[in-house]
């Protein structure tokens, strides 16, 4: 069956056979005509396309002049769809369309088969099966081609709505929250006010406590001070009033120079009222001799007790050598309070200080202190504030000083876990007593007390000596000539390590604190090398991690300066003998810097002048420091002044420097080193003072200060 090829156009359009009008024809891409079309009319432009209803839409969109189809389809969609808008014309120069079933080439049967049926139907039939079909009800197709656009156009319209909705939605939803973070923001601002007004007012009442707290400081310096001072005086006054004999001159002399070191030493005491406060007071241990050290607090107060016709009376019954382990400057400066206000509070009478051994528990004992007194006593109630600082009694605001004495020995007592109580009447005179829980302790054989005259067989040894101080470095030269060694000496960690490596050396003695290679790594980098050389540290740090730290650097001992000769003649003495070194710390008195020098004037004299010559260099140094800023080289300068210092037993130095020591370079501001530089001239120029008097004929050959 065939049917002819038609030319599909817009219903009012003329159309000729020759399609001179026509510019652009769409055809599908299966229909076979396609090639003749092309070569009968060149000028048309010919738009292939998937079938017949896209070319027919196109047509009616007036994208193409004209479509090509079969008659059949295009009667068919022009009556469903186009029945007012197209119209075709035929195409009677070409060729008829086939009509045929498509069959696989593997199915020769079925296609004989279907010949033989379609040649069987009679012509009349297939027209009446052709009619029938083009009258069909109306059949969608190519709905998808016909309406994509209009389809899109709602898809995008649906999109944005929604798109925009959400978006709105997002925008209401974020003001909602803005308001909602504004009102809390609000509430906090207010809260905030609220808060700073309080804190303004608390600063304000701060402000004014330390005003307060100002005034009341200076006058607990007074307080403080005053007690030495006036010791000082009553002996100055002994001194120039009475007629001496040359050992009471002495002894005067002595009292005025061991007062002014005390007298040194509560100032820095006073200045720890803070630190013990907040918990930064630490309590330091030592084995001490309770009975020496009353009885030097007792006579430091004979000038006062003289001037006043009172009595004060000294009763211990603790053994003579015993010893317990408590804190030898806490104690003291309890003490030195008690006995101060027992005597300023007293005008007639005596005043007596009570020492013995006492039993807490039966597991606990200790020790305990009375100080009573025969002077005006005090009320019950005004017993009850005199613990806290800045408090008075009646009486006690009639004398000089803020109240802070007593205060800073009850913070002391707490520290040491023991107790201070008060029994008083008044006109009947008052009893502190003084109860600390120790440990008592069997005595401690002095071994600085070896006679020096006695021969020691000591082998000869090679010794190298390594500190930065010449002071330093000189008294260890003669300490150990004295006992027969000749030294070799280096400047530094560098230079002893060089010297290791081109002589031989039985023993090493290094300073721990040294500016580039110091003792800790100096001894770490000889010991592989070394495995035999003894190594002992000298380090003016007497805690025991830093005893751990040098014994775990490869060092055999580790003493603490100042060192004695007989400490250095004991520990030489079993070096030589082969016996095992084991560390040692001794707690030497003011005389210790006579016995390390062997009684020789010319060696004092050389190790002051030395001491006071560097000394200079180190202020120097560390003034230079601050100027530029460098607070490590500030401390490395103070630590050199400390360990020198630790020769003539200058105590107040060593209270000061030590925290330097301890504080990181951030605690160290430039005000803090300013104050300490300040102290440091004032202590040394205090201390060359006090070596006039001990070395009056000699006082010339000291340095300029």
């Amino acid at each position: 069956m065939k049917v002819p090829f038609v030319l599909v156009t817009k219903l009012k359009r003329a159309v000729d056979t020759s399609l001179k009008d026509i510019t652009q024809v769409a055809i599908p891409s299966h229909f076979t005509i396609d090639r003749q079309l092309r070569d009968k009319y060149p000028q048309v432009k010919w738009i292939l396309v998937e079938n017949t209803s896209i070319a027919m839409n196109m047509v009616n969109k007036g994208e193409v002049d004209a479509a090509v189809t079969t008659q059949l389809s295009a009667r068919y969609i022009i009556d469903h769809y186009y029945p007012n808008a197209l119209n075709y014309m035929r195409l009677s120069d070409m060729p008829l369309a086939p009509i045929s079933f498509a069959l696989s080439k593997s199915d020769p049967e079925l296609k004989s088969i279907l010949n033989k049926a379609l040649m069987s139907i009679p012509p009349r039939e297939i027209l009446q099966l052709t009619e029938k079909w083009s009258k069909m009800p109306k059949v969608q197709i190519e709905t998808w081609n016909l309406y994509s656009k209009q389809f899109y156009l709602v898809i995008a319209l649906a999109g944005t709505l929604i798109i925009s909705s959400l978006i709105w939605g997002i925008y209401l939803l974020s003001e909602v929250r803005k308001r909602k973070e504004s009102e809390r923001q609000l509430e906090i601002q207010l809260q905030l006010k609220e808060s700073l007004s309080s804190a303004l007012e608390e600063e304000k009442n701060k402000a004014i406590l330390a005003t307060e707290a100002k005034s009341q400081f200076l006058a607990t310096m007074t307080h403080e001070l005053r007690t030495p001072v006036s010791s000082i005086v009553g002996f100055l006054e002994l001194l120039d009033g009475h007629k001496l004999d040359d050992q009471q001159h002495r002894e005067a002399i002595s009292q005025v120079y061991s007062t002014a070191q005390s007298l040194l030493g509560l100032i820095g005491e006073i200045l720890d009222v803070d630190k013990v406060a907040s918990g930064k007071y630490q309590i330091q241990y030592q084995r001490t001799d309770v009975n020496k050290l009353i009885l030097e607090i007792c006579r430091s107060f004979e000038g006062i007790t003289q001037k006043k016709n009172l009595s004060l009376n000294v009763n211990i019954t603790l053994p003579n050598d015993i010893q317990v382990l408590v804190d030898p400057q806490a104690l003291r400066q309890i003490v030195n309070n008690l006995i101060s206000n027992a005597l300023k509070f007293t005008d007639e009478g005596w005043v007596q200080v009570c020492v013995h051994q006492h039993r807490f528990s039966d597991y606990q004992t200790g020790i305990q202190i009375l100080v009573s007194d025969t002077g005006c006593g005090i009320s019950q109630d005004e017993q009850a504030t005199l613990f806290t600082r800045y408090s008075q009694a009646r009486s006690g605001r009639l004398q000089t000083g803020s109240g802070l004495g007593l205060a800073i020995c009850k913070e002391l007592v707490s520290l040491m876990h023991g107790t201070l109580t008060m029994d008083s009447q008044p006109g009947s005179g008052t009893t502190l007593t003084l109860n600390l829980p120790v440990e008592i302790c069997a005595p401690q054989p002095d071994i600085s007390s070896v006679p020096q005259s006695e021969p020691l067989a000591l082998a000869p040894l090679s010794i190298l000596i390594a500190d930065d101080h010449p002071a330093n470095r000189l008294l260890l030269r003669r300490q150990l000539q004295n006992i027969g060694y000749e030294v070799h000496e280096a400047s530094d960690g560098d230079v002893a390590e060089k010297m290791l490596g081109r002589m031989h050396f039985d023993l090493l003695i290094t300073d721990i604190n040294m500016p580039g290679k110091d003792g800790i790594t100096l001894s770490k980098d000889i010991r592989k090398s070394h495995p035999t050389l003894q190594i002992w540290g000298l380090t003016a740090n007497a805690q025991e991690h830093m005893r751990e730290k040098c014994l775990q650097s490869g060092m055999n001992l580790c003493l603490f300066k100042p060192v004695s000769l007989g400490t250095l003649t004991n520990e030489l003495n079993k070096l030589a003998r082969g016996r095992p070194v084991t560390p040692a710390i001794s707690h030497l008195n003011v005389d210790v810097l006579n016995r390390n020098t062997g009684g020789q004037k010319d060696l004092l004299n050389e190790l002051i002048q030395v001491f006071y010559r560097e000394a200079k260099k180190d202020l120097a140094e560390a003034e230079k420091a601050i100027t530029v800023g460098s607070f490590s080289k500030f401390r490395q300068a103070m630590h050199r002044l400390h360990g020198a210092s630790q020769l003539l037993e200058i105590a107040e130095l060593k209270t000061i420097l030590v925290p330097v020591e301890a504080m990181d370079e951030i605690e160290l501001t430039n005000e803090y080193c300013l104050s300490v530089l300040k102290s440091v001239r004032s202590i040394l120029q205090d201390v060359s003072e006090e070596i006039a008097i001990i070395c009056p004929a000699d006082i010339q050959e000291l340095p300029d200060r």
